[in-house]
């Protein structure tokens, strides 16, 4: 006899490249954004206070995002926030359009 076929679920294949997004911009804010952050910092506004530089400054950012600070959580997440709020926006302009056309 033969099997039914397969049936896969037509959202499955959209769904690992944007996990694999979603990874890349989650890694950036947490590994890219802070040592861009300091490096820019230091030109800007001096060196780091702390006594290890670069690790100091990591260990203080990491500690503020776990206590919950805004701040800390908005520069560790800017990345996916940014294409989240880019995202929403070509949704919104695409169904503006469509009504548009109506």
């Amino acid at each position: 006899m033969n099997s039914p076929p397969d049936r896969k679920d037509s959202r499955r294949p959209a769904l690992r490249p944007l996990a694999i997004r979603i990874a890349a911009l989650v890694v950036a804010g947490l590994l890219v954004v802070p040592v861009l952050a300091y490096i820019v910092g230091g030109q800007v506004f001096g060196n780091y206070s702390g006594s290890r530089g670069l690790a100091s400054y990591l260990g203080s950012l990491y500690a503020d995002a776990a206590a919950g600070k805004l701040l800390a959580l908005a520069l560790l997440l800017s990345p996916l926030l940014v294409a989240l709020a880019w995202s929403l926006r070509r949704t919104l302009l695409d169904r503006l359009q469509a009504d548009q056309t109506k």
